[in-house]
């Protein structure tokens, strides 16, 4: 694999050494607590390069916004991150994408813009998101093909800017993994709503950092696990000022012998008074040799907050699909209706009509392939 060859001075010049220095010592082929459910060593395959003639992304938005390629910019698109060295180290997914990437995408204004990535060969990218003060930005993200790919986006939020970003991943890739580093001032408003139907592994880290008053985080994400599928979600929320707002739902879908993992901690920092956080993983486990994990977590430091976390493990209802039938709904049929309604609160989360169609298309198709086994 090439990594590039930076200033060891910048910002991408020291995470380009950080996995060059991960790619000799193993450190990224080993195991670890954080990922001791998958083989990490599909994190760097010496096979792979990321030199390419073409940038594997499409776009297209409103007239308000801007896209351009970091290297139009800077030299050292890594400082548009806004996050340090040692944050980064601990994350596999952000130090690959950052220290192997060729070029960046940054993302600002207002408005719509829709991001489309089929590429044909191993890819990396970075993107950076920045949303100005009473701005709204939507970004739809939309994944295929067969190659291994890893995303990094950094998403930096003014007072009162909103963020909404919406993605769908339907690759048939061994791996995809993205991660999200997003930064919020006072009163803005992140929302990510995501539905994965992988037949690889699939591994999501989102961090987000709320540092101003009264600024509110919503996550949604949808798995569909089949056959030998890995699908793993890792969210890091930091209330880090007084009257902050988060909310997380995770959904799986799960059957053959797949593997769905939510890991959240939700940290209340001591002068993050009145924060009012939830968390909840639901699965619905639809085989014996599927299987669910659930990790959600409190660090609360202050004294005067509401926090929430829960998680369930359930089955087709019996009493529900025997009340369809008394219906005229036959047993196929209602037990479509009710995988549908479970994932339906997922997946309306979506904003764009288009992605939404996407999704839902995606949903059909799984649960039809259910029915077919």
């Amino acid at each position: 694999m090439t990594v590039m060859t930076m200033n060891s001075t910048s910002t991408l010049g020291k995470i380009a050494e950080l996995a060059r220095a991960q790619v000799e010592t193993g450190a990224l082929a080993q195991p670890s607590e954080e990922w001791r459910y998958t083989d990490s060593s599909i994190w760097v395959n010496p096979s792979e390069s990321s030199e390419s003639s073409e940038f594997p992304v499409q776009w297209t938005g409103t007239e308000s916004i801007t896209v351009r390629r970091a290297s139009e910019i800077s030299d050292d698109f890594g400082d548009q991150f806004g996050w340090n060295v040692t944050e980064l180290a601990g994350n596999p997914g952000a130090v690959t994408t950052l220290a192997f990437a060729n070029d960046a995408l940054i993302v600002t204004g207002h408005g719509r813009v829709y991001l489309a990535v089929a590429a044909t060969a191993p890819t990396h990218i970075p993107v950076v998101i920045r949303v100005a003060e009473g701005d709204r930005l939507e970004v739809s993200l939309v994944s295929t093909g067969a190659v291994a790919g890893h995303t990094c986006i950094s998403v930096h939020l003014a007072a009162n800017a909103e963020c909404v970003i919406n993605e769908v991943q339907t690759n048939s890739a061994p791996l995809v993994s993205s991660t999200y580093l997003v930064v919020q001032a006072s009163k803005s408003h992140f929302q990510w709503a995501g539905v994965d139907g992988l037949t690889g592994v699939g591994i999501r880290t989102i961090r987000v950092r709320q540092i101003g008053d009264e600024a509110k985080t919503v996550l949604t994400a949808l798995n569909l696990g089949a056959k030998k599928s890995e699908n793993y979600i890792h969210t890091h929320v930091e209330h880090l000022a007084p009257g902050g707002e988060s909310r997380q739902l995770v959904k799986s879908v799960l059957t053959g012998q797949s593997v769905s993992e939510f890991k959240g901690l939700v940290y209340v920092a001591p002068r993050a008074q009145k924060t009012d956080s939830s968390q909840s993983n639901q699965n619905m486990i639809l085989s014996e040799q599927a299987r669910a994990l659930s990790r959600p977590q409190l660090s609360i430091f202050a004294d005067d907050v509401k926090c929430a976390h829960g998680a369930t493990m359930s089955q087709l209802d019996a009493d529900q699909i025997y009340y369809l039938q008394t219906r005229g709904v036959n047993p196929a049929d209602a037990k479509a209706v009710l995988m549908t309604g479970f994932a339906d609160e997922a997946v309306d989360q979506l904003s764009m009509d288009s992605l939404t169609a996407i999704a839902r298309e995606t949903v059909r198709q799984f649960f039809e392939s259910i029915s077919e086994s």
